[in-house]
């Protein structure tokens, strides 16, 4: 029996094994057919043709979590829209590049970008069912975001910050109390389809699930929940 706790409500999952969750966050890296970066506002005209692929066993035994990040290096635009459409952005058929609970539109990313080759440092947002990445703030918000996460050394000098935006009210609305199961479903399999899209671009990648949620959670103009963190450098 799995137990989650959420706003006060304890969820559980009387019937939901460990292998069955891990089977729905575990799925294949998969490309969509549609070039996405002619419609993205903030990554129009990039090209794909320089950035490689590896065979997803490959990709598989490579992935792990970085340990530290680098001063040096850059990340470029082009490899930021890779990331994007191989992880986020629903496909031309409807879909997206991951297993769901069916919650499609139920949150949005936040970015804190700085040393991006192609991109302005800023706060960037990209809502759910939609190509654009736009910017929201010229203050990237990195610092604040890294005391937020109680100043961890291992996350000092990451490029990007990523922030998972849920929509408990949209699920809610939907699907009852079951839109709790269905947003940690929904969250598990996009941190998987994202770290593996970063292990294929050679970009490290970390969760992070320990922050101030009230500090994290001031940054965004609506009133979506924090659900994760993540790093990319």
């Amino acid at each position: 029996m799995f137990e989650f706790w959420f706003s006060g409500d304890i969820i559980l999952f009387p019937d939901v094994s460990f292998l069955d969750l891990q089977y729905t966050v575990n799925l294949l890296l998969r490309h969509g057919e549609k070039e996405i970066g002619n419609q993205s506002s903030a990554l129009s005209n990039v090209v794909f043709s320089d950035l490689r692929t590896s065979d997803f066993s490959e990709i598989s035994h490579k992935r792990q979590s970085a340990k530290a990040f680098s001063s040096n290096g850059r990340i470029s635009a082009a490899q930021i829209n890779r990331f994007l459409r191989d992880s986020f952005f629903v496909r031309s058929n409807g879909t997206k590049p991951f297993g769901c609970a069916g919650s499609i539109g139920g949150y949005d990313l936040y970015f804190s970008i700085e040393r991006v080759d192609g991109l302005e440092n800023g706060f960037y947002l990209v809502e759910s069912n939609d190509y654009n990445i736009r910017k929201i703030s010229d203050d990237s918000h990195s610092e604040f975001l890294f005391q937020s996460a109680f100043s961890c050394s291992h996350l000092e000098n990451a490029k990007i910050w990523i922030l998972v935006a849920s929509k408990p009210k949209l699920l809610l609305g939907k699907y009852g109390k079951r839109g709790y199961q269905f947003l940690f479903l929904d969250t598990g399999g996009l941190l998987q389809q994202m770290h593996l899209s970063c292990t294929s671009l050679d970009i490290s990648f970390r969760i992070v699930g320990g922050f101030d949620n009230g500090l994290v959670g001031s940054l965004l103009p609506t009133d979506d929940f924090v659900t994760c963190m993540a790093v990319m450098g």
